[in-house]
């Protein structure tokens, strides 16, 4: 799972989640071409909504066919991990 808590959001109800993924092209032997990051979305964003920033840097991604798709990537991202039912954060599971 690509989330991890921190500790610094305890006082408002939500935990904080970031997020760092590394796209990798198994075509260029694993090399890393872009990334997709959930980052802070400052105090009143984050204490008053459910909104979630993310940031997506292309890298060495040229082609706007895959742009599009690491665009798309980053909305599963968000779906799958960081919100549930109604809009609410998603709880971590332990495994």
């Amino acid at each position: 799972q690509p989330a991890t808590t921190c500790a610094c959001c305890c006082c408002c109800g939500r935990t904080c989640r970031e997020a760092y993924l590394e796209v990798v092209d198994p075509n260029r032997g694993d090399e890393t071409v872009a990334f997709i990051t959930k980052g802070w979305a400052g105090a009143g964003k984050e204490l008053f909504t459910s909104a979630n920033t993310f940031y997506v840097d292309f890298g060495k991604v040229q082609d706007a066919n895959y742009k599009a798709l690491l665009l798309a990537a980053a909305l599963f991202v968000n779906y799958r991990f960081f919100e549930g039912r109604g809009g609410q954060q998603r709880k971590q599971r332990e495994d």
